[in-house]
């Protein structure tokens, strides 16, 4: 190959980079050398040179276990691909309403309720039942809901009533959030004849 000028051009190679692997065990370290001197051979090396990839060496822990992803970004992976495959098909949601009377320590049963959500300036039904003698209704069965805003209405004039008791609050209108991550919400209410309070139960 000839330079512009005419005269002789020399052209020089490109340096390789050459990596040893060093990542075994001091023990495994001493075997392989001693295993070279006595072939006459050099220890494995990879080669990577600027113009041409090399090999790809899993890396090895000095027990000889292969370096791998950290259990955590596995999980948190793993969690990812539950929420995408969710939000693509969602289950139906299961929605359990507990009510307890604590002013007579007891369920409260043959409570009415009333499940409902907005509708422009008002409020639609959607479902309505009463609760059992363990104060339990589960609402929606194989009803599958959107996530939004949604009522409970309990219906404690009634309740109270037969108790021979005037409540503070002739209904408890529990408002909750459905979200994209919800399956099951299990909705404990606790009433009395001057006061109810509602919680996220586990």
């Amino acid at each position: 190959m000839t330079s512009w000028f005419g005269g002789p051009l020399s052209v020089r190679p490109r340096p390789a980079i050459t990596v040893a692997i060093t990542s075994l065990s001091p023990d495994r370290r001493r075997s392989a050398r001693g295993s070279a001197r006595r072939s006459g051979s050099r220890p494995a090396l990879v080669s990577l040179s600027s113009g041409a990839a090399g090999p790809i060496v899993p890396g090895r822990r000095s027990d000889g276990g292969t370096i791998g992803a950290s259990p955590n970004v596995v999980a948190t992976q793993a969690r990812h691909r539950k929420r995408r495959a969710r939000t693509r098909r969602r289950d139906p949601v299961s929605l359990c309403v507990h009510i307890v009377d604590s002013a007579f320590g007891v369920p409260a049963a043959d409570v009415d309720v009333l499940l409902r959500q907005p509708a422009g300036d008002d409020w639609r039904e959607l479902v309505r039942g009463r609760t059992g003698q363990d104060g339990r209704l589960a609402m929606l069965g194989d009803r599958n809901i959107q996530p939004g805003i949604y009522q409970v209405v309990c219906d404690l004039d009634a309740y109270y009533a037969v108790l021979g008791s005037l409540p503070l609050h002739p209904r408890a209108i529990v408002e909750f959030r459905v979200t994209e991550s919800d399956a099951d919400i299990h909705l404990p209410i606790v009433v009395s004849t001057h006061s109810f309070l509602s919680y996220r139960g586990a």
